[in-house]
């Protein structure tokens, strides 16, 4: 599973030096132009060219029982578990101005039928790179939606015509406000369920004792090699799941919180966008508490801690979003995706 960001590496870096967790994907250049040609809309490149509850009881949550395994150190997710939490993946494909193309993973949630939760940063082209395609994929393997597509089979994919980002994302001198809203065109397919949202309580009941899952298309291995000076990984497009992982608090915000990778499991690039879940002890309902941000590690690695942006501290954002997302105006101005942030 892939750290945060689209599978693109160290391409945000917090203050810490994290790299932002999506991926850059290894499918064929070629594969990827031919198939999506004909996905290219109108409406999806002026979607980035303007864009700029019930009450559930958790006084215990963790993630006992939720899957038998413990992304990286993950195990591949069943179909039933994408669809019971509305888990997509995001593929941009975007050409930069020698010509060069390049295609980049990202993971996100249902809210709706059409609507999907993911990071700001995976809704960012960088400098001088111009859109060719933006596209949510349904099913838990990328390369089995890539071999539909070859045979024009479109069912599990759809064009994203609008995208919403947290107005002070990258406004100041932190990496904060990563959170961003997709629209899609027509329906999620039959079986896919929204995410359910963990109410504020959640936050409360939260403690350094608890566990989360994290979900994600990211890479399944990301390593230093010496050799190169550079990190090197793989796996991704793949959608894996991974327990266990530890909560060790909210930043001083109280808008994101802080989870333990050190045991080297966790989130890694192109888990950019995707779930934090826990499980409420009461109504064993999986609850979203977080979105996928960042890493602490300077190299870009996925050894230290991930950074998500809290559910329950943004609900509001969430809900208004939603709303404003969901109209036919175009919802905000163009942003591009600066080097670093300092």
């Amino acid at each position: 599973m892939g750290l945060i960001g689209p599978t693109q590496r160290g391409a945000l870096r917090n203050l810490n030096g994290g790299g932002i967790m999506n991926s850059r994907t290894e499918h064929s250049s070629k594969v990827i132009s031919a198939s999506l040609r004909l996905l290219v809309l109108a409406s999806l490149l002026s979607a980035f060219a303007s864009c700029g509850e019930k009450s559930a009881s958790t006084n215990t949550l963790n993630n006992e029982g939720l899957i038998a395994q413990n992304i990286i150190g993950g195990v591949d997710a069943s179909s039933d578990y994408q669809k019971q939490n509305g888990i997509v993946g995001l593929l941009l494909v975007s050409e930069t101005a020698e010509g060069q193309q390049q295609s980049s993973i990202c993971t996100a949630s249902l809210l709706s039928e059409n609507v999907a939760l993911t990071a700001a940063h995976c809704l960012v082209l960088d400098e001088g790179s111009q859109l060719v395609a933006a596209l949510v994929f349904f099913d838990k393997d990328l390369d089995v939606v890539m071999q539909q597509i070859s045979k024009k089979d479109y069912s599990n994919v759809r064009s994203i015509t609008k995208v919403l980002r947290h107005k002070e994302y990258l406004k100041g001198k932190t990496a904060d406000n990563d959170l961003g809203l997709i629209r899609f065109e027509g329906k999620a397919p039959v079986g896919f369920r929204a995410a359910r949202l963990a109410p504020e309580s959640t936050t409360r009941a939260l403690r350094k004792d608890s566990t989360v899952t994290l979900a994600g298309f990211g890479v399944s291995k990301y390593d230093w090699n010496s050799a190169t000076g550079r990190a090197d990984g793989g796996g991704d497009g793949l959608l894996r799941q991974v327990s266990g992982i530890k909560f060790l608090g909210f930043t001083p915000s109280t808008e994101e919180m802080v989870f333990d990778q050190t045991a080297g499991q966790g989130a890694c690039h192109g888990d950019s966008g995707g779930p934090a879940y826990v499980v409420d002890q009461v109504t064993r309902q999986t609850l979203l508490i977080g979105v996928t941000s960042r890493g602490t590690e300077e190299r870009g690695l996925c050894d230290k801690q991930a950074v998500y942006s809290s559910v329950m501290a943004y609900a509001k954002w969430i809900s208004e979003g939603l709303k404003t997302i969901s109209q036919d105006a175009p919802a905000v101005t163009q942003q591009r995706r600066v080097a670093s942030v300092k």
